[in-house]
């Protein structure tokens, strides 16, 4: 059965019915402009639908419970728009983002696997000056093994809290590489430098800077 409900917040309904209750496809417009375009389940957004909020953000997929559940395509007002796996009302699962022109970060797009709205497991963030990296994320940041390539040149090593932490090699256009030891993103340790002809230096680092102290010395 269908119904046209006006509630006395201002709030209204039309669309299908059971028991005086919400069931079935039906539209809900809220007083504040916000508008959900679906199914429901015993007054409960379940199934598939369309939620488009007043500031024009909108999320079109799957609900459950009246939360963003299973998939969908999420478009946000600053342009960005991610499509992909959602639960209990937050990002979690695989999913792709492609962010707007005026991302603060500079990040162009992410796509793998995400918890509680933030990158976290494999995935791969490409930034707009051309910078890619591929590996693993945890809370929303680098953290594990990756590789990160800055146009020609490629850091291949380990992360953690978004800096370069463990062992890592860069690798050069030419053909040499640095093999280093980091620690909070800088040099720390053993290094090692291969140059194109594979001639093997060996030197220590301490906080990003060469110490002139040579392996063996």
């Amino acid at each position: 059965m269908k119904k046209k409900i006006k509630y006395n917040n201002g709030d209204s309904y039309e669309g299908e019915s059971e028991n005086n209750l919400r069931h079935g496809k039906g539209i809900y417009t809220w007083a504040n402009g916000n508008v959900y375009d679906g199914e429901w389940k015993k007054n409960i957004r379940t199934g598939n639908g369309k939620f488009l909020w007043a500031n024009k953000a909108c999320y079109e997929g799957e609900f459950l419970e009246d939360k963003r559940h299973g998939h969908g395509k999420m478009s946000y007002i600053g342009g960005s728009v991610y499509e992909g796996e959602w639960k209990n009302d937050k990002r979690t699962g695989k999913g792709r983002i492609i962010f707007d022109e005026e991302d603060e970060k500079g990040r162009a797009s992410y796509e793998g696997s995400w918890s509680e709205d933030m990158f976290d497991g494999c995935g791969v963030m490409i930034f707009k000056r051309g910078d890619r990296f591929s590996g693993k994320w945890k809370h929303g940041k680098k953290d594990g093994k990756g590789i990160h390539w800055y146009g020609k040149q490629k850091f291949e090593g380990e992360w953690k809290d978004d800096k370069r932490n463990g062992a890592g090699i860069t690798f050069w256009p030419d053909g040499s590489s640095y093999e280093d030891e980091y620690l909070d993103g800088e040099r720390n340790g053993r290094s090692v430098y291969t140059d194109a002809m594979g001639n093997r230096h060996k030197q220590f680092c301490e906080d990003g800077k060469f110490t002139g102290i040579k392996e063996n010395d």
